[in-house]
């Protein structure tokens, strides 16, 4: 079991109530689509925390 952080947590919360109100492509549950969507949400709600770790602003 993975360590899941508040930023995390909230990040599959919206990835899931995104695939709730569009649905899956193709009607199939998709895997990949489901990390894509966590890793946009949760880089969007930290970008700036990542932007500061990677380029030490």
């Amino acid at each position: 079991m993975m360590y899941r952080s508040p930023a995390v947590q909230s990040a599959i919360y919206q990835a899931r109530l995104y695939i709730m109100a569009n649905g899956w492509p193709d009607n199939a549950p998709n895997w990949r689509h489901y990390r894509q969507l966590i890793r946009m949400y949760y880089v969007r709600a930290n970008l700036s925390q990542y932007m500061r770790r990677t380029y030490g602003r």
